[in-house]
């Protein structure tokens, strides 16, 4: 038995070895493949292709921004089935550290309340977010939602599909100086 079973599965003209030494960096082999391969598929969801050069979020990992967002409804599951009710409900990315403090009542809680940080024309910022039940529910949804939003014609950043995600269930948004840091190596 061959001790790279995986060769076997190789398309026609893909070399066995390669040369380690050929590109400095990760980020440069992806920019000379990018551009070797700008008119082939770079990423495939949910029966829309996008080539090397089309792609509008570079920075997006399609495969991590869906895992996340599976976490997202998970946890928002488990908090439902626990049967407990809640006044509001918080929603942090783990890898982040708030710098500004929460004083609840200093939100409007009918609303989902976010940093004002996100770049993105129509997007809101995904890091944190403050509101009632009703309405953190619908954000937490937003995983089951991604394919229709995909195949409108939302942009696959995680952002903007959050925030046509809740324009489109009249979820309203509102945005504050919240700071934080990336906490993660």
């Amino acid at each position: 038995m061959s001790d790279k079973p995986w060769l076997t599965n190789y398309s026609k003209g893909v070399p066995s070895e390669i040369n380690p030494d050929c590109f400095a960096s990760l980020v440069e082999l992806l920019d000379d493949s990018c551009k070797k391969f700008k008119d082939l598929p770079a990423f495939s969801q949910f029966n829309h292709e996008l080539t090397y050069a089309e792609r509008a979020y570079p920075a997006i990992k399609p495969f991590a921004s869906l895992s996340q967002k599976y976490s997202a409804l998970r946890a928002h599951q488990l908090r439902r089935e626990s049967g407990r009710s809640y006044d509001a409900v918080i929603r942090l990315r783990f890898d982040y550290a708030l710098q500004t403090p929460i004083i609840l009542e200093s939100y409007d809680l009918s609303a989902v309340n976010v940093p004002n940080r996100c770049p993105h024309a129509g997007g809101i910022d995904d890091t944190f977010a403050i509101g009632n039940e009703e309405n953190m529910n619908v954000y937490g949804d937003l995983f089951h939602c991604i394919p229709d939003l995909y195949e409108s014609g939302v942009d696959f950043c995680d952002e903007i599909l959050l925030g046509q995600h809740l324009a489109r269930n009249n979820v309203p948004v509102k945005q504050h100086d919240i700071t934080y840091d990336l906490i993660r190596g």
